[in-house]
C-alpha cells in the first residue's frame, strides 16, 4: 500500500505549481489538508475493499504532497537572513514528528489485541504522556 501513497505524494507535489498559480499558498495548504481528509474518509467508507484502500491511500498521498509543499512555502516565506533558520526549524519539526509520532501510534492499545500488556513501570507511566 506504500506505492499508491508514494505515487500520490509525487503527483500532489507536482500539482502544487499549477494550483499555486490559481490559489494563494494558504488556500493551497487548506486544499491539501482537505485532500488528506477526503482520502481518510474514502478509506473509512470503503473498508475491506482493496480498490477502496488503494484509492483512499492515493488520495491521501496527493493531499499530503500538496499540503507539505504549501506548508514549506508558508514556513519559509521570510527575509533572506531568516530563511535558513526557518528551513532548519521546519525540517527538525518534521523529523521529530516522525520520530515521536510513529512509535506512539505503534503502541496504541487495541481492544482486539486481548488484555492490556503488562509494561514495565517507566513505560506504563510515560506512555500516556507522549504526544499523539
Amino acid at each position: 500500500m506504500l506505492v499508491p501513497f508514494s505515487l500520490g505524494v509525487v503527483a500532489g507535489s507536482a500539482l502544487t505549481r499549477p494550483l499555486g498559480a490559481r490559489l494563494s499558498v494558504r488556500r493551497l495548504a487548506a486544499a491539501g489538508l482537505a485532500g488528506i481528509a477526503a482520502g481518510n474518509l474514502l478509506l473509512v467508507l470503503t473498508y475491506g475493499s482493496v480498490a477502496g484502500v488503494v484509492a483512499g491511500v492515493a488520495v491521501t498521498g496527493i493531499g499530503l504532497g500538496v499540503a507539505s509543499v504549501a506548508g514549506t512555502a508558508i514556513g519559509t516565506d521570510l527575509a533572506d537572513t531568516l530563511s535558513g533558520t526557518a528551513g532548519g526549524v521546519l525540517n527538525t519539526g518534521a523529523q521529530l514528528g516522525t520520530a515521536v509520532g510513529s512509535p506512539r501510534c505503534s503502541y496504541w492499545p487495541r481492544p482486539s489485541a486481548g488484555p492490556a500488556p503488562r509494561w514495565p513501570g517507566p513505560w506504563r507511566r510515560a506512555w500516556p504522556a507522549s504526544p499523539v
